[in-house]
């Protein structure tokens, strides 16, 4: 007997064959993918255990992890749904047992024939911050996406002004990956709603204008601004802060953190039936 884990997936590439087969040897895993765009239902991934897992969330957390390496590197929309386990035998028809019953949300916007270019993640903090880049990029939710990029600019750090003073280095001499945002960050600046004369810095205003007033809605202190929702000029504000945003958090964990690496057989393996 054999034990499987089988997760629905939606995204924003369409994977063009009728099926993938991958393995992880440093995972210890065998995946088989079946996409399902055409139909307009989310795509299914079955996992084997190719060793003796402790439970389900740990093959979902190793599954999961490679497919967020995979989303960012593609800058491609990826949610997962939780799925089931199954037990059968090694041949047990696996094309009878999918998610595909879950209508998708994500709408393709890049059609693919093959999973490529998938950097090895080496360490846990790699791990987590493809994981909430995901989450952001994942998400069309202008105020999700800005949280949860900040969190990105932030993590491990405790610290916000961590957070603040990445943007400020960076804004400081824009490197030339991310130039060409410069007229989206002077359009920022000059937004008359933001009164920079209260912030000392780029950085001071995302944290205390933007990402505050998300996460805190009304706030007690007069020189901070509340959030007014479904506002037409403040949303294309909030929208280029996102770009930004999400710009610098590229930088960083290509830069900082080393997901820019080329393949590594031993982390993903496509398998040629």
């Amino acid at each position: 007997m054999r034990d499987y884990l089988i997760i629905g997936i939606d995204t924003s590439i369409g994977f063009t064959k009728d099926e993938y087969l991958f393995q992880s040897e440093k995972k210890n895993i065998k995946c088989k993918y079946i996409p399902e765009y055409k139909t307009n239902k989310s795509d299914t991934l079955i996992a084997t255990y190719l060793k003796n897992y402790s439970s389900a969330e740990e093959i979902y957390n190793a599954v999961t992890e490679i497919l967020s390496a995979f989303a960012f590197t593609r800058d491609c929309q990826m949610i997962f749904y939780s799925g089931f386990n199954l037990r059968g035998n090694n041949n047990i028809n696996l094309m009878n047992n999918r998610c595909s019953y879950i209508a998708r949300t994500t709408p393709v916007t890049e059609k693919m024939d093959y999973f490529i270019y998938i950097p090895p993640i080496t360490n846990p903090e790699q791990a987590v911050l493809v994981r909430l880049y995901r989450q952001a990029n994942s998400n069309n939710n202008v105020y999700f996406r800005i949280l949860f990029f900040w969190h990105v600019l932030v993590y491990p750090s405790k610290d916000n002004n961590d957070g603040v003073k990445y943007i400020n280095k960076l804004f400081a001499a824009l490197p030339k990956e991310i130039s060409h945002y410069q007229d989206t960050i002077n359009q920022i600046k000059a937004n008359h709603h933001i009164l920079m004369s209260r912030f000392s810095s780029l950085g001071d205003y995302i944290k205390d204008g933007i990402r505050h007033s998300i996460a805190h809605i009304v706030r007690d202190m007069p020189d901070n601004n509340n959030l007014t929702l479904d506002a037409l000029e403040e949303e294309r504000h909030l929208w280029d802060v996102a770009r930004v945003l999400k710009a610098f958090c590229r930088y960083r964990l290509e830069n900082d953190y080393e997901l820019n690496q080329l393949h590594d057989k031993n982390y993903f393996l496509p398998i040629v039936p």
